[in-house]
């Protein structure tokens, strides 16, 4: 499981105020799915409009409304430099060291966020971490029930493990 991370300041920042609301939370959405996906920011071009229901929203512009698409409010994200497509670069001085994405995708501002290898070492590091806790529970438990019961197994003993019936008879004998 990954964690979306963004600044307390993040919504007060000049892109966002450049962009609005709707283009914002549109981002937000963006960053949210790309962590969960584990993409480092690229987002394939027809995943935009699925990221929020825009159904039915309109805003207004001037003294005028207008249906409120994701196209429009990408265009918006590019044009203030948080997102990069390979239609038009933008305003986009993190990605000036990076090739431009390839087409059909976006590419968001992926600073604070942690990449795939990031995510993917930490899963292994902590599944590594769990099961090394679980076998020293499990052996710790063995001890437990051999200092008070005089075995690992309580209840059994070995005349009875002899007499069970198996699921696989050739194994009664080992």
């Amino acid at each position: 499981m990954t964690w979306s991370k963004f600044s307390d300041t993040y919504r007060d920042d000049p892109p966002w105020l450049e962009v609005g609301p709707l283009a914002h939370h549109l981002h937000t959405m963006a960053v949210v799915w790309s962590n969960d996906k584990l993409t480092d920011g690229l987002i394939p071009d027809a995943v935009w409009p699925s990221l929020v229901c825009w159904d039915g929203l309109t805003e207004r512009v001037g003294n005028r409304t207008r249906p409120v698409t994701a196209s429009a409010l990408l265009d918006r994200l590019v044009t203030a430099g948080v997102v990069s497509t390979p239609q038009r670069a933008g305003r986009t001085p993190w990605l000036s060291e990076k090739p431009l994405p390839p087409a059909g995708y976006s590419q968001l501002d992926w600073g604070d966020q942690p990449t795939k290898e990031q995510v993917v070492n930490r899963n292994i590091e902590l599944s590594a971490k769990r099961a090394a806790a679980g076998r020293k529970g499990g052996k710790r438990s063995v001890e437990n029930r051999r200092e008070r019961f005089g075995t690992a197994q309580p209840g059994a003993t070995i005349e009875a493990h002899a007499e069970a019936p198996h699921r696989r008879p050739e194994l009664r004998a080992l």
